[in-house]
């Protein structure tokens, strides 16, 4: 549970930076004093930062849309022209199967040769699939695509690197099990994983939400930290 308020706690902090966009007139946050309070190169807020953070950080956890039990929003989200084209492409879809993992074979050639074409679009082909399934799902609610969403889960969490193969060093530590790290495609593969398990909530089965949560914690929270706390 801690490691989940965390996860969004940290999505909290983006939101209400990126609303502190608007002019200073308008913006909640001081922000020529929050930048003048920050530590040299450092990506991180600084203790001094945090405190003009906290108070204005919400009360509630926040999540991208309502969980699937909010039928009201969500039989209104299925009859909207984007909820019928996702619908129909999620039914379209159910009969493909995920194509992750590659194989170790494809992801070294990709990092040596740096050749995203054998291993980019098999990555963002099911992680698409897997987001609207999830939707489709919230919209209809009758668990038709349950079983493809936890095959869908269950492969992602089964590769051995979430990181673009050419992300990882020469020596594919990330995928020899020596590190974790994190770029745009582990950070992906983590968002969809806890998009379903934050709408779908007790829709999926316990022990697979128990695994995601450790695995978002393993692959994404720890390894934020750790690399924070060298």
């Amino acid at each position: 549970m801690k490691k989940i308020v965390l996860w969004n706690f940290a999505f909290s902090v983006v939101i209400l930076l990126c609303s502190c966009t608007l002019t200073q007139e308008q913006s909640p946050l001081d922000m020529k004093k929050y930048l003048s309070l920050a530590d040299g190169e450092k990506i991180y807020p600084t203790e001094g930062q945090l405190k003009m953070l906290l108070p204005l950080l919400p009360e509630e956890t926040y999540t991208p849309a309502p969980p699937v039990s909010d039928r009201t929003y969500w039989e209104k989200i299925a009859q909207t022209q984007d909820g019928i084209k996702y619908k129909k492409e999620a039914v379209a879809a159910l009969s493909k199967e995920p194509e992750v993992p590659i194989t170790d074979e494809i992801y070294r050639r990709a990092n040596k040769g740096g050749i995203r074409g054998i291993y980019k679009p098999r990555y963002y082909r099911t992680m698409d699939r897997l987001e609207k399934f999830i939707l489709a799902e919230c919209m209809e609610n009758e668990g038709r695509f349950l079983p493809q969403i936890a095959t869908y889960c269950e492969a992602i969490m089964s590769m051995r690197s979430w990181m673009h193969p050419n992300h990882d060093d020469s020596e594919n530590s990330v995928l020899e099990g020596k590190r974790v790290a994190i770029d745009l495609g582990a950070r992906k593969f983590g968002m969809v994983l806890a998009l379903a398990d934050v709408l779908l909530e007790d829709k999926m089965p316990a022990a697979l939400r128990e695994k995601i949560e450790k695995q978002l914690s393993w692959r994404i929270i720890d390894s934020y930290f750790r690399f924070f706390s060298v």
